[in-house]
């Protein structure tokens, strides 16, 4: 069974990388970059429990499968955004 989250829930998370638009320093850089793996690993949880129940037979064939490539386009901006986070933090690092 998955956990359907409104889009505003599950970008809330998300509101403190804000902070890294106003010169942060390097730890508020490594703290934001952890807050984004923990995002990215809960994307993924919800992305396999939508799945889940996409394939549990309740749906149109149709649906199935415009949903599960809509799902996995997500799944991949998802884990873009953790690699960029993962790039600036080396960046920085490499800098300071």
């Amino acid at each position: 069974m998955h956990r359907q989250k409104p889009l505003p829930q599950l970008l809330k998370p998300l509101l403190p990388l804000k902070k890294l638009l106003k010169q942060p320093t390097v730890g508020e850089i490594k703290g934001m970059n952890h807050l984004l793996q923990g995002i990215e690993s809960e994307a993924d949880d919800l992305i396999l429990d939508i799945l889940g129940d996409l394939y549990s037979g309740r749906h149109a064939p149709t649906k199935v499968v415009a949903m599960k490539d809509l799902y996995e386009l997500l799944e991949k901006v998802v884990d873009r955004c953790r690699d960029a986070s993962g790039l600036i933090v080396r960046v920085v690092l490499k800098r300071g």
